[in-house]
């Protein structure tokens, strides 16, 4: 009978250490799970930020280079301007695409790593200028109009 209590007794204290280790990996598991999802939710709404700010550069880049192009009849885009935010690319302009009388412009802005393309259609009707005496320079901040047919985001 001696032999058997001894038996009762290792074995039991057995099972004990088997659980507080099973107990342990998981409280371990619990907390790599949860410190890595505060980690991945930082970039993520770093990389949301930068998106914002690249939609945002993109926008004022289309802008822009509307005001450009109504200041200047000989621009024709294929032009890169640098922000202290980010980058942003104007394409060569594109006139009569997709139809008759319109002007397609094309920008990427790039913060960080990144990127936005935007696609703008104007109607050549509707951009308009108004006419700079020839005595007063020209300020860039004449009254001009443009209004947009269509935009859309591209994923390239």
């Amino acid at each position: 009978m001696l032999t058997n209590n001894i038996v009762k007794k290792s074995s039991s204290g057995f099972i004990a250490l088997l659980a507080v280790l099973c107990i342990s990996l998981v409280l371990l598991a619990t907390m790599l799970e949860l410190t890595s999802t505060g980690w991945y939710t930082r970039y993520t709404v770093l990389g949301q930020e930068q998106k914002a700010q690249s939609e945002t550069l993109a926008h004022t880049c289309l802008s822009a280079a509307v005001l450009r192009i109504t200041t200047d009849v000989s621009y024709v885009g294929n032009a890169t301007t640098t922000d202290t935010v980010g980058a942003c690319y104007i394409f060569p302009l594109q006139l009569n695409i997709p139809t008759a009388g319109t002007l397609t412009l094309r920008v990427r802005a790039k913060v960080q790593n990144t990127l936005t393309s935007l696609v703008a259609v104007y109607d050549m009707h509707d951009i308009q200028l108004d006419s700079v005496p020839d005595a007063l320079p020209s300020t860039g901040a004449e009254n001009t109009s443009a209004t947009v047919d269509e935009w859309h985001e591209v994923f390239d």
